[in-house]
């Protein structure tokens, strides 16, 4: 796995439109990896005031394109690294401090009916649906330990011309490993729905 961070320049005016949809972002990383298309996590940060795009795939992408649009120079846009090292890090009780931008949502169902995907709206909601799944996701989360620093509806329209809408959520905060290969699993596949627009890569900073 290929730990890659673009630094994208706000001042251009192609990069006002990217960062205005995940949609755009999908496409420019989907010319970023010619071939077979594998499933990659993104997320889009700001830091410091600086915009990066962050990306987590199974082989290097060719960035120089999406730089020359939506950067600068690739040399001085892209960070790439293994991500094997990050991998290798994590033993049951180690705390991380971690970020995750995700979909939280539910599913109705009815005796014989489909379900019906519901958004989780409030943060209260959002919260109880990180702490519920996070042991299957290998770690454990106490409540006073993280927050939702930021919730959105997000819509665009496909080609197509089905509109998507969804909600997301960006947790921010502490958690502690409790099965090292289940958390392994997570870093690599990322979290919930949406993973094709930006939702679900977890990273992780060690405090």
């Amino acid at each position: 796995m290929i730990f890659s961070r673009i630094k994208l320049n706000p001042s251009k005016r192609e990069t006002l439109k990217l960062l205005s949809s995940p949609l755009y972002v999908h496409g420019a990383l989907e010319r970023s990896f010619p071939g077979k298309r594998d499933r990659k996590l993104w997320r889009i940060d700001q830091l410091h005031g600086e915009w990066y795009l962050l990306v987590l795939s199974k082989d290097a992408g060719d960035f120089r394109q999406l730089c020359a649009t939506y950067g600068f120079s690739e040399s001085d846009s892209v960070v790439s690294k293994d991500y094997s090292r990050i991998l290798e890090q994590p033993e049951n009780g180690t705390r991380y401090h971690f970020r995750l931008k995700a979909n939280p949502i539910t599913n109705a169902k009815k005796e014989g009916e489909r379900g019906r995907i519901h958004a989780h709206v409030t943060r209260d909601q959002q919260k109880k649906w990180l702490v519920d799944r996070s042991n299957k996701l290998g770690f454990s989360l106490k409540s006073e330990d993280f927050e939702v620093v930021n919730s959105e509806w997000v819509r665009f329209r496909k080609k197509s011309g089905h509109q998507v809408t969804y909600k997301v959520a960006i947790f921010e905060g502490i958690l502690t490993v409790d099965d090292v290969e289940g958390f392994r699993k997570t870093l690599i596949n990322g979290v919930g729905r949406q993973k094709a627009y930006g939702c679900g890569f977890l990273t992780i900073a060690k405090g």
